[in-house]
């Protein structure tokens, strides 16, 4: 896991939980730029069809797929992010998200 906050807009942050140290599985960004998917002839995963060659507005999340890296994106799901804007609540959600079975004790100072 990872976390990466901007110097310019505080509220811009990501969270990320990668393998090998470099493949991302699941970023989620906040605050960021919106994202456009690839644009296909054959979705690789039955439940991006909807989003194939879409823009995805911040925030979203981008998920590992054979073929693609993270190059999907996916609107945040509302049921499990439940406010965006408090990036403490969020990092836990992502540790829910991420199924983490032990998230680590992070000191809300530190955002």
């Amino acid at each position: 896991m990872d976390i990466t906050r901007s110097n310019i807009r505080l509220t811009k942050c990501s969270y990320q939980e990668r393998t090998q140290k470099t493949i991302v599985l699941i970023r989620l960004d906040i605050n960021g730029s919106p994202h456009t998917n690839p644009d296909t002839d054959t979705v690789p995963v039955d439940f991006l069809e909807g989003f194939n060659g879409e823009t995805i507005e911040s925030p979203h999340i981008h998920l590992y797929v054979e073929g693609f890296m993270d190059k999907w994106a996916i609107p945040v799901p509302k049921n499990t992010f439940t406010d965006t804007n408090d990036l403490y609540r969020t990092l836990y959600d992502f540790f829910d998200y991420c199924k983490v079975i032990k998230p680590p004790i992070v000191h809300k100072g530190v955002f």
